[in-house]
């Protein structure tokens, strides 16, 4: 577990600071931003994005399906 820390310290995906004899880590993103990163990574540039999101979207439950449409139309939660 130490090693992948480091490692993911040395990437910059987590900080870290002294705590008695070792080190208290957390990460530099919250989850959410990380996902976002995750998911502009996956889309490519061209015309593969259609595929992409139209993978995505169909892979989303009636309720996220729900949510993204009222985020699209403008409004911060669905009706």
């Amino acid at each position: 577990m130490q090693t992948i820390l480091i490692r993911l310290h040395e990437k910059g995906q987590v900080q870290r600071r002294r705590a008695g004899r070792g080190h208290e880590y957390w990460p530099v993103q919250d989850a959410a931003t990380a996902a976002v990163a995750q998911m502009r990574a996956a889309l490519p540039d061209g015309t593969d994005r259609h595929v992409v999101l139209q993978q995505f979207a169909a892979s989303l439950d009636a309720v996220d399906v729900a949510l993204l449409r009222a985020m699209l139309a403008g409004a911060d939660r669905p009706a």
